[in-house]
């Protein structure tokens, strides 16, 4: 696979602690990505997302307006992320949530 096709991906990243989104949004920079957004809530999260259409997004548990649980249901309902695939909380246990590429943590 081409590493240019996999830099270029879009990808959001999720928390409401600033520290933490620039700390991965600096690895992600790091590592050559080019296309990474950020948010600081559920809502801030859903514009961005509904511009973007991430193909990864990285997501916090607890958010100040709601949960990275409800924002899969969210992306899932308005067709932002169509296929299933398995998330990984912060607590290390999977749960199958039939989405594409959500990973949320705290």
């Amino acid at each position: 696979m081409n590493e240019d096709y996999l830099l270029n991906k879009r990808i959001l990243l999720v928390d409401d602690e600033q520290e933490l989104l620039d700390m991965v949004l600096s690895i992600f920079i790091e590592y050559g990505f080019q296309n990474v957004k950020t948010a600081k809530s559920v809502k801030e999260a859903m514009e961005e997302a509904e511009k973007s259409r991430p193909e990864l997004a990285i997501l916090d548990v607890m958010l100040p307006d709601g949960s990275g649980f409800d924002l899969i249901r969210n992306f899932l309902n308005l067709g932002i992320i169509e296929s299933r695939n398995y998330i990984r909380t912060s607590y290390g246990s999977f749960l199958y949530a039939g989405t594409n590429g959500i990973s949320p943590f705290s």
